[in-house]
């Protein structure tokens, strides 16, 4: 009679909770909604706004060392000249900063725990935490970038997707250098 009690009780815990068993690893199709990353800085732009625009122009940026490659330097420029080129015309900018979900050689294999343990010896582990900071440095290397280029920051809009949206295969190491980018675009 106990061992039922306890054992009823036990299941009706990981019913109630079960909401909580579920990560943000899940597909975007699940429901699950995805917590949303501080970029450190205020949007005065909704995403709704920028759907009815029309995208002129958009640009991968990468960095290497902290730095813009100068590839993106000069992708970035453009956007500065076309908005220049416009005038008055109102134009809105999106800043969306994206990341490989590669942390550890052991990141997609499921392994128990002390499987883990021993085969991460030695290996250095990437929190996500730390992969958002470096995301968000991005963002705002961007964001600065622009603005000192006299672009209005109440036209940017920025956004934090980490590894949401990949653009290529995190099974090499290329791919997951294609997916740690800062995507940039320019709507009118």
């Amino acid at each position: 009679m106990i061992k039922r009690l306890i054992t009823t009780a036990l299941i009706g815990t990981t019913i109630a909770s079960a909401n909580y068993l579920y990560t943000d690893t899940y597909l975007s199709s699940s429901g699950v909604v995805h917590p949303y990353i501080d970029t450190g800085i205020p949007n005065r732009v909704s995403i709704d706004k920028l759907m009815k625009r029309r995208t002129v122009f958009s640009a991968s940026l990468y960095f290497e060392g902290g730095k813009l490659t100068e590839a993106s330097q000069k992708a970035l420029k453009k956007i500065v000249e076309i908005i220049q080129e416009n005038g008055s015309k109102p134009y809105y900018i999106s800043i969306i900063g994206h990341t490989s979900s590669f942390t550890t050689p052991s990141h997609d294999i499921k392994l128990n725990f002390w499987s883990s343990l021993w085969h991460d010896i030695g290996n250095h582990r990437v929190s996500r935490d730390t992969i958002s900071d470096r995301v968000n440095r991005e963002i705002v290397s961007v964001y600065n970038l622009l603005k000192q280029s006299h672009i209005d920051t109440d036209r940017i809009y920025t956004e934090n997707r980490m590894d949401r949206d990949p653009i290529s295969t995190e099974a090499i190491s290329e791919g997951r250098e294609m997916n740690q980018r800062v995507a940039v675009a320019l709507y009118y």
